[in-house]
């Protein structure tokens, strides 16, 4: 074991933003139009922004309390129950506790991916509040606690030579990742397949700056039910699915051909249901091999109407032979396991490169304050350089980021 010793990186763990964030980050000309905090008249408190107020679910922030006092109803954001909710030099100190050395955090009011902004109607408003975010993360946030934070930047996701602008400017602050959607279409936005490449100012500027692009389920701000009217917690059963949605979208779409240093992780996405998922993807492939060179004589467009069923082609060129989707998920896209999760047999068929751990603080999956010690057992079954790969190495290696010296950590 290394000097580290039982320590863990967690890259899905989410911040409570104090009230102070957008008015005192935000360009001066804009503060008055801000995102504040305010009080209504049946004494919840809510962000207000464009006319909607908007309470923080008492749910966002349980780490730490037992579960039979978990409550859903609006959280009084001015008090929160734990200052490690929204205060980094407290947020550090709860991370000694769980033995965690260093942390990613996703936003909660802006959303996983900055939905809030993109759903504004004031676009250069909503450009100043994910600066400004950005700004306070990166500089007041992990500021507080140099080398125990990740920056994760959002973009606006509306336009993507903007985003790509904001992604480099955030990288030059000291900014880590990008955050990005599951299915951008849900959001009313192209799709990763897009033909004229819609995306592609962000992908290159991520490549550019060794950014990957982190991608938590709900960022396509759509719970996943079988049926309209079923339980929520279907929806909490049923996550990974989201998870399992955009492997396949990705390993099909040819950006990883086009953008082969391009990185994708995952977060909150498991990893039991890859090994036959990425199987059933390379006997698809091999199955279908008449769709993978269209006979000339065959055209799509004329008897379906969709050009889909010229086969296996992409918005970008066909899928080139000796294409392996498990190779392809092997080489640019990295999955998360919760401390205490199940499948690590999963480890057997996809070793030990691609999988990082995630202590999802302060949200009800999260197994504060005992993060470290139940990864350790659960990957105890590992050798020592493949255990320290799934709890820290891995998650350096893909963010570029050096762990503070053991020394400065309080290691028992």
């Amino acid at each position: 074991m290394d000097e580290h010793g039982d320590w863990v990186v967690s890259v899905d763990d989410h911040v409570i933003e104090p009230p102070h964030v957008w008015q005192t980050h935000v360009a001066a000309r804009f503060r008055d139009r801000a995102p504040k905090v305010v009080r209504g008249d049946d004494g919840v408190t809510a962000w207000e922004y464009e006319g909607t107020r908007t309470p923080v679910t008492g749910m966002a922030a349980v780490a730490g309390t037992p579960s039979d006092e978990w409550d859903p109803l609006p959280m009084d954001i001015t008090a929160p129950r734990f200052a490690s909710y929204n205060d980094p030099v407290a947020r550090a100190a709860a991370m000694d506790t769980d033995h965690v050395i260093a942390s990613m955090l996703f936003p909660t009011y802006p959303r996983f991916c900055g939905q809030t902004f993109l759903e504004a109607d004031d676009k250069d408003l909503g450009l100043a509040c994910i600066r400004a975010y950005n700004d306070w993360m990166i500089d007041e946030w992990a500021g507080a606690a140099p080398g125990r934070f990740i920056p994760l930047a959002i973009v606006p996701m509306w336009d993507p030579d903007l985003a790509a602008t904001e992604a480099r400017r955030a990288a030059a602050k000291g900014a880590r990742s990008i955050s990005f959607s599951e299915n951008p279409t849900k959001l009313g936005l192209p799709s990763i397949h897009d033909r004229n490449r819609h995306w592609d100012p962000l992908f290159k500027a991520c490549v550019d700056t060794g950014m990957p692009l982190s991608i938590h389920i709900g960022s396509s701000s759509e719970i996943r039910l079988v049926s309209p009217d079923s339980p929520l917690i279907e929806g909490g059963t049923l996550m990974s699915l989201a998870a399992q949605d955009t492997v396949v979208d990705w390993l099909w779409s040819a950006n990883l051909l086009r953008y082969p240093e391009l990185r994708v992780v995952l977060s909150e996405s498991g990893i039991d249901w890859l090994p036959p998922t990425l199987e059933r993807m390379r006997r698809v492939l091999h199955r279908w091999r008449w769709a993978r060179t269209p006979r000339p004589d065959f055209d799509g467009d004329v008897l379906t109407g969709d050009p889909r069923a010229v086969g296996a082609r992409t918005p970008f060129g066909d899928i080139p032979e000796g294409y392996d989707p498990l190779q392809a998920f092997l080489d640019s896209i990295f999955v998360t396991l919760l401390a205490d999760d199940t499948g690590t047999q999963a480890l057997d068929y996809l070793g030990s490169d691609n999988v990082m751990i995630e202590t999802d603080y302060p949200h009800p999956d999260s197994s504060f304050p005992s993060s470290a010690a139940i990864a350790n057992d659960l990957l105890a079954h590992l050798p020592d350089g493949d255990r320290a790969k799934v709890l820290r190495d891995n998650a350096c290696r893909v963010y570029g980021v050096d762990l503070p010296a053991a020394s400065t950590l309080p290691i028992a």
